[in-house]
């Protein structure tokens, strides 16, 4: 793939990533991939390690990148925060950093070796699912998929609340209604 097209995963503005130094992209890179499992139980010892050393380098050569990355941190779906923290390492001087760069390299590396560590079943696993009336998941605490079904069909209301699913945040509330 060409570079232009895979950093415009992570930016909407290919242009935004492409003029972006590899260290920090790394480091933005590894950041999202932890922020988004954190509190999931998929985050191995190793893993959160390598993302406290990653935070401790940034925090003590990169100070004014701190916030970004802990922005990133709390909200890593959201681009803003991405350009923010390229921003403050880039005013930093964190470009070539050797250090950071093996603190990325590390924490990319725990993250990649989770990809061979088996996955939980879903919690409910259904060929076909019928429901009439009303079909109700709620206050339940799942590590990896809640509801899985080939075929659905719902004839009445399906409200999903009070659902905490692979280290998400619990959906409010109000249910949702599919």
């Amino acid at each position: 793939m060409h570079a232009r097209k895979r950093l415009g995963i992570l930016f909407s503005n290919q242009e935004d990533a492409f003029w972006m130094d590899p260290i920090i992209m790394s480091v933005i890179t590894a950041a999202i991939g932890i922020a988004g499992i954190a509190g999931s139980g998929f985050v191995t010892a190793a893993g959160e390690d390598a993302y406290k050393r990653l935070k401790a380098v940034v925090r003590r050569r990169f100070a004014a990148a701190e916030p970004a990355l802990l922005e990133l941190e709390a909200t890593p779906a959201s681009e803003a925060p991405r350009l923010a923290l390229a921003d403050r390492l880039t005013e930093a001087g964190a470009a070539g950093d050797e250090e950071l760069r093996q603190t990325a390299q590390d924490l990319l590396a725990a993250l990649l070796a989770l990809r061979d560590q088996p996955q939980p079943p879903p919690l409910l696993d259904f060929d076909r699912l019928v429901a009439a009336q009303r079909f109700e998941i709620s206050d339940v605490k799942a590590a990896g998929t809640v509801l899985r079904a080939k075929g659905a069909r719902f004839e009445g209301e399906f409200v999903f609340r009070g659902v905490q699913q692979s280290g998400s945040r619990q959906s409010s509330g109000e249910p949702e209604k599919h």
